[in-house]
């Protein structure tokens, strides 16, 4: 059996936030009354993290190019809309909320006019790996219960 974590001690101590834990009853009830105080967020959160993920789906497609790139702004515009909906309507930090506007940008830069194919390609999978760093880190987000820090994902 492993040591218990002495944060966790003074955690759940007398008078302290975690104490109920030791009073409880019934455990499972407890735990699932927790969660669903933070289900709503949770829920536009997850919301925020599936349009992230349709979008970076998208942009590896057009990276490997599966996708014509003449078909691409319009979808792209579109599962972005998805994302900037769904971020809106949840609490984040400033950072997060503007590492999701700075995509709009770059997805009007995906363009193909006056640029060539492997161009656009290049830049649809260096925006990808953007947007599946902010999608990691909604999820570490979703995961701890916060907001998230102003940790700017590069």
């Amino acid at each position: 059996m492993t040591a218990l974590n002495p944060e966790f001690l003074r955690y759940v101590a007398a008078g302290e936030p975690g104490a109920p834990l030791l009073d409880a009853m019934d455990l499972d009830r407890y735990i699932f009354s927790g969660e669903a105080v933070r289900s709503s967020q949770d829920r536009r959160l997850l919301d925020a993290i599936r349009a992230l993920g349709s979008l970076g789906a998208q942009l590896r497609g057009l990276a490997a190019g599966e996708t014509p790139p003449a078909e691409a702004p319009t979808d792209l515009r579109s599962s972005l809309s998805t994302v900037q909906a769904a971020i809106s309507s949840v609490v984040v930090a400033p950072s997060i909320r503007h590492a999701v506007e700075e995509l709009k940008p770059a997805v009007d830069a995906l363009r193909p006019e006056g640029s060539d194919g492997d161009q656009t390609q290049a830049r649809a999978a260096a925006l990808a790996m953007r947007v599946r760093d902010l999608s990691r880190l909604l999820l570490r987000v979703y995961r701890a219960g916060d907001v998230g820090t102003d940790a700017h994902p590069t």
